[in-house]
């Protein structure tokens, strides 16, 4: 089985040695503010991990629960797919020193706070969804979330040859992760369930 890390940084590498930049998928929506965004849909910012609506406190009282029925192993694997700018993997680092948090998002380094949260352990990487979604390597991870990407597919600029990518998405997911924590719409949570998860 391969390690998480190395991984996500040779298919990174891979995606820069083919100029692959220009897959991002969602070119309109704005990255100056996603704290703001994540305060309209939720009520609270991801800064706030001690509000217990907060987006990190929810993955977080999930994590525990992961580690307390002995789920996932101590020095577990945490993935945040389209990870924006990283506060999610940044606070389970926190909480949580011995894991590997990690984050894939095209916009890597383009945001203050990947200074921040690169500098207290959290693994950042540019890595293109179709590249991401499309491998078959042997890996896997503990615990992987994607957000409000995972609900915006239709907001995507999505061409004809990319449509693969969304029921690519769950395969990936069923495959790669032990458990995943999505942010969906009810239409995505009717077919998940009716697919077993």
């Amino acid at each position: 089985m391969t390690e998480p890390c190395q991984y996500l940084a040779q298919l990174e590498q891979e995606a820069e040695q083919n100029h692959t930049r220009e897959l991002y998928l969602w070119p309109r929506t704005p990255i100056s503010n996603l704290q703001a965004e994540a305060w309209q849909r939720v009520g609270v910012s991801d800064w706030r991990a001690d509000n217990p609506r907060s987006r990190p406190a929810r993955v977080m009282r999930a994590v525990d629960d992961l580690l307390y029925n002995r789920l996932i192993p101590e020095r577990f694997t945490f993935l945040d797919v389209c990870c924006g700018d990283a506060l999610i993997p940044w606070h389970v680092k926190r909480r949580w020193p011995m894991c590997q948090a990690l984050g894939v998002d095209l916009n890597k380094d383009r945001m203050q706070t990947h200074w921040m949260v690169q500098d207290q352990g959290v693994r950042l990487f540019r890595i293109p969804l179709q590249r991401l979604f499309r491998d078959g390597k042997d890996v896997l991870f503990d615990v992987v979330t994607m957000f409000n990407t995972y609900r915006g597919w239709k907001s995507a600029d999505l061409s004809e040859g990319e449509r693969w990518i969304v029921d690519a998405a769950d395969e990936w997911f069923r495959y790669r992760a032990r458990y995943t924590i999505l942010t969906a719409t009810g239409a995505q949570m009717n077919r998940l369930k009716e697919e077993g998860w």
